[in-house]
């Protein structure tokens, strides 16, 4: 099916969200109310900050944060009490921070003010996001490294290794790094873009995480060491993400998705960057691996330093402001770090001799600037590449997966008594379009039901989940028993064919006919609904049933994971009873549900991988763990 027109794409994808205003209309979405201005009659020295913080404990996506900080600016602009306003960044943290992380006048500029930026909302919104995510993993009270070890795991199950490539531009390229919640509605990154991903969940458990690479990768950037196959991602400057708990780092390849081995004796068997400092034999199963050799030299190991890195926007004070007030949420949000604090508390802890920063000056997309390099500078971004934001939001659109009814397609000619047939290609695209909006509005607009099942926000997901599917599914059925279809699908090409020649004869040669032709076509489209519906059923039910039941495998797999964690924290307890016994019917029960669901998803595995090519492994990856715990 011919793709639609790039600039329609683009128009479809141009606003914040990537979906147009009225696909959210149709998704049911309520628009939110405006920002309100204080009025003059309104006592001026009314704190501002409990209304802000009870909004973001309702809702925090990112048209909710853009709400509330757009409010609260208001709101202290109008309030001139020094009491109630963040603070700036004064002249010695200003020195500080360029000194660490070598930002630039602009990036200074971002985080210089006391008044919140448009750029905030973005990262107010990644940091709840990932806040959720944590918050849903039911990690509270367990070590850190566990903690650490089940934040990792939940990553690997969520971001599929598969870099962002695409046709950019003109060229088949490698995109760069996106920002970890970006990255996350893609279901799939590459290792960088996990490494990311798992910096920020450890900040929001409240863990010190790093970069892991060899001293020279301070000044190296995302693509270095970039494969002659336009195909393959870059690894980029490192090899590993540490997580410091007390003086130890304990090391995790996000790109082979494991914890590096280390002693038995260690929380999971997980090493620390000191063991394998000392001891390389830790290594030697993943370098002897005959089907994924482990290819990090010795001595970039051997030589390996830690390099923190902070978000552009968590390094502006006017966050520890807000931060402080959504102290009483449980777990907090972490909005603002401290970078002098944070590589002084790092660097006495592991009595390591270099701790750096790393966002080299030319880097764009560091975990520093990612998020500010992506956002559109309407909303507050730089944008270093045009339409890059806009272009990732368009290839979240499985196109392939939408097939044309064979009537309206082009078919070129057979002999020379034979011309062949144009097809209608402007109903073609007229009917994507109306697929992409369905397909938008069930899947993407946000909250998008991936989004929910990340944030953990499985009891309002599954019902809106299983009405999708049954709703595609009942288009899919339509197709299966409506033995009228065919000739009236037959008698809607007939007459759209005439109709779209008579328009297209009348552009060339009758401009003052066209809009009454152009009319007779839009009559026809409206009193066409039925083969319409049909025609759409062709094309989408099918992607969309898929997509639905693979979201809904998913959901219950996370559940099941949840009530595994459950059921082991009640038996690593001690204490045998009806609690732990609850705990393991729970775990088994919600094994079997997440079994059934991967079998449901199985007939729709290998034509989704048209599309998502690493969704089939990662599959049957989580269907065999189900099936596993259930034999155990």
């Amino acid at each position: 099916m011919p793709s639609p027109r790039p600039a329609v794409l683009l128009r479809l994808f141009a606003v914040p969200l990537g979906i147009a205003a009225a696909v959210a209309a149709a998704a049911g979405c309520s628009t939110k109310p405006p920002v309100v201005a204080i009025t003059a009659g309104e006592k001026k020295s009314e704190d501002p900050w409990p209304r802000a913080a009870s909004e973001l404990r309702r809702e925090s996506e990112l048209v909710a944060s853009r709400r509330v900080l757009e409010q609260l600016r208001t709101d202290l602009v109008t309030n001139g009490d020094s009491k109630f306003q963040p603070v700036s960044l004064s002249a010695d943290q200003e020195k500080a921070v360029q000194r660490l992380l070598g930002l630039t006048e602009r990036e200074v500029g971002e985080i210089r003010p006391a008044a919140y930026s448009a750029l905030d909302a973005h990262h107010l919104a990644e940091c709840y996001y990932l806040r959720d995510v944590v918050r849903s993993l039911g990690v509270a009270g367990l070590p850190p490294e566990r903690q650490a070890r089940v934040a990792f795991d939940w990553l690997t199950r969520q971001m599929n290794l598969l870099p962002w490539i695409t046709t950019f531009n003109g060229q088949r390229q490698v995109m760069p790094p996106a920002p970890p919640v970006l990255a996350l509605s893609r279901g799939a990154g590459s290792g960088l873009e996990r490494a990311y991903l798992f910096l920020g969940l450890l900040n929001q458990l409240g863990l010190d995480g790093c970069l892991i690479g060899p001293p020279e990768a301070a000044q190296r950037a995302w693509s270095y060491a970039a494969q002659p196959n336009p195909a393959v991602a870059p690894r980029g400057p490192f090899w590993a993400v540490g997580v410091r708990v007390g003086r130890h780092v304990y090391v995790y390849d996000p790109w082979r998705g494991e914890p590096v081995p280390g002693p038995a004796s260690n929380t999971g068997g997980v090493a620390t960057l000191a063991q394998l400092q000392a001891d390389p034999s830790f290594l030697k199963a993943w370098r002897d691996d005959p089907l994924d050799p482990w290819a990090v030299p010795a001595a970039d190991v051997a030589r390996a330093v830690p390099f923190l890195a902070v978000p552009l926007s968590g390094l502006a004070p006017r966050f520890q402001r807000l931060e402080s007030e959504l102290r009483n949420d449980a777990p907090g949000v972490r909005l603002f770090t401290d970078a002098v604090a944070l590589q002084t508390r790092f660097a006495e802890e592991t009595k390591l001799p270099v701790v750096a920063f790393w966002n080299p000056a030319a880097e764009n997309f560091s975990p520093t600037r990612s998020l500010a390099s992506y956002v559109p500078q309407t909303e507050g971004g730089f944008e270093v590449v045009k339409q890059l934001y806009a272009k990732f939001r368009a290839d979240l659109i499985p196109l392939d997966l939408f097939t044309a009814s064979d009537a309206l397609r082009p078919r070129p000619a057979t002999g020379p008594d034979d011309a062949g047939d144009p097809g209608v290609p402007e109903a073609v695209e007229r009917i994507q379009i109306l697929c992409i909006n369905t397909y938008a509005a069930s899947f993407l607009v946000s909250p998008s039901p991936l989004e929910r099942i990340q944030r953990g926000q499985f009891a309002e997901v599954t019902p809106l989940l299983i009405q999708r599917r049954t709703g595609f599914l009942a288009g899919v059925e339509r197709l299966r028993t409506d033995r009228g279809r065919d000739d009236a699908l037959a008698k809607w090409v007939a007459t759209a064919k005439e109709l779209y020649t008579k328009l297209l004869r009348a552009r060339d040669r009758d401009p003052a006919g066209a809009a009454a032709a152009g009319a007779a076509v839009e009559e026809f489209w409206k009193r066409e609904l039925g083969v319409v519906t049909a025609l759409a059923d062709i094309s989408a039910s099918e992607a969309g049933a898929a997509e639905a039941t693979f979201l809904l495998a998913l959901c219950r797999h996370e559940q099941a994971e949840r009530a595994q964690l459950a059921y082991e924290q009640a038996k690593a307890a001690g204490k045998p009873g009806p609690g732990a016994e609850r705990a393991r019917e729970k775990a088994v029960a919600e094994w079997a549900e997440a079994a059934g669901w991967w079998q449901r998803y199985e007939p729709y595995s290998a034509v989704q991988g048209r599309h998502y090519p690493a969704r089939p492994a990662q599959a049957a990856r989580l269907a065999a763990a189900a099936r596993t715990r259930l034999a155990q």
